[in-house]
């Protein structure tokens, strides 16, 4: 059977099978194919994941909607155990670790020396999360010369590596995971814009071709890497051991990261109903459950005194509690039970104290103490937006 694989990098990959005529009645049936297997006319070979139907017509061609394509090789499933490494690169994770690999300088005459270094290094970072699963922030060098031109470009990747096999699944997680954890430590919304498998004594690349996601550039960074240099490792294994209860959370945080749109109510209930997830999740205990929004708020409050950006911003429990009930029922605002609830620009600059609240909910659920939460708040970005609320 023949067809069409295009790859549109920020949208939906398609591939249009030409068939004989069917009447419409086998891609019916088949509306939803896990694999398929193709070879183009120079003999590389694709395998494309999760393949759904968008349109049928003519009789002879059908469309699938496909998430994921493997290129140069054939591989039964997503779960197949296959390769012995995953690379992931992001062109900002750079911004927040690096290990210096060009310098230019002016010799005595004042002619510009551009020195680079392209040997093998030690990883940037090396942490085994769980047993038998490491990631591994790796400085990359790149050079290109021509006869008019050259080119040297610095980058940090990172690499998924597994006791045994790595299936495509496997590194996918790995990397969603670790895209929730930089785009916290950057303070902006972080995505690959390139993914690789490798085999072990294999030089080719594997490359997985999927939608692409804005990444958003930021130099001043939440998580500051050469302050905290030493506790990146017990960080990133923290953050792997409650990704799982904790990415409904981060996930509506690094949402509201990026959302550059006019603000509205929902901007607020993003941050406020992830409040009410965190603590529910982490700090209610069998002995001790809190159910009302506002003693959760408290506690929380209570929890982080120390954290002086947190301070700063004096948030009243009963003024977030009653915004919460009010945008999430849409109770009319002449209704006694939500007087004190924000509105308008108020209600922008209450979201943003609720965000450092809840940052300081993930830091500390990172294990970040209070002193070093203080490091990550009391600079650039956070220190920017309290700069900027009116109140303060």
């Amino acid at each position: 059977m023949q067809g069409t694989l295009t790859y549109y990098g920020n949208e939906s990959t398609e591939l249009s099978l030409f068939h004989k005529p069917s009447h419409g009645v086998i891609s019916r049936m088949n509306c939803k194919i896990p694999v398929i297997w193709g070879k183009d006319a120079e003999g590389n070979v694709f395998s494309a994941f999760d393949a759904v139907m968008i349109q049928d017509h003519n009789f002879t061609k059908t469309t699938f909607a496909v998430a994921f394509v493997l290129v140069g090789a054939h591989v039964s499933s997503l779960s197949e155990l296959t390769f012995d490494s995953c690379v992931a690169k992001y062109q900002y994770l750079i911004n927040w670790a690096q290990k210096q690999r060009m310098s230019i300088s002016l010799d005595e005459s004042g002619n510009t020396i551009v020195t680079y270094d392209v040997q093998s290094k030690d990883p940037i970072v090396e942490v085994e999360v769980e047993s038998g699963l490491r990631y591994i922030l790796w400085g990359e060098m790149n050079t290109h010369a021509t006869r008019t031109s050259f080119t040297a470009t610095q980058g940090t990747n990172l690499i998924v590596r597994k006791d045994g096999k790595l299936s495509i699944q496997n590194g996918l997680q790995s990397i969603l995971e670790f895209s929730q954890f930089i785009s916290i430590a950057l303070y902006r919304q972080q995505n690959p814009a390139e993914v690789f498998f490798k085999k072990d004594g294999d030089q080719r690349k594997y490359y997985l071709l999927f939608k692409t996601d804005n990444s958003y550039d930021n130099r001043f960074p939440l998580i500051k890497y050469d302050k905290l240099k030493n506790r990146i490792p017990d960080i990133l294994t923290t953050w792997h051991k409650n990704y799982h209860q904790m990415s409904p959370v981060s996930s509506y945080f690094v949402q509201s990261l990026s959302n550059e749109g006019l603000f509205d109510a929902p901007d607020f209930l993003i941050i406020a109903q992830a409040l009410d997830g965190y603590y529910k999740r982490f700090i209610n205990n069998e002995n001790e459950k809190t159910r009302q929004y506002k003693q959760q708020i408290d506690k929380l409050l209570k929890h982080f005194k120390g954290v002086e950006a947190l301070e700063k911003c004096n948030i009243d429990a009963e003024v977030v509690t009653q915004s919460r009930h009010k945008y999430s029922h849409l109770i009319p605002d002449d209704d006694e039970k939500v007087q004190k609830a924000a509105v308008g620009e108020d209600l922008l600059w209450l979201t943003q104290k609720c965000k450092i609240l809840l940052t300081c909910c993930i830091l500390d659920n990172m294990g970040l103490t209070i002193d070093e939460i203080n490091l990550c708040c009391n600079d650039a970005p956070i220190s920017f937006m309290l700069n900027a609320i009116p109140s303060i």
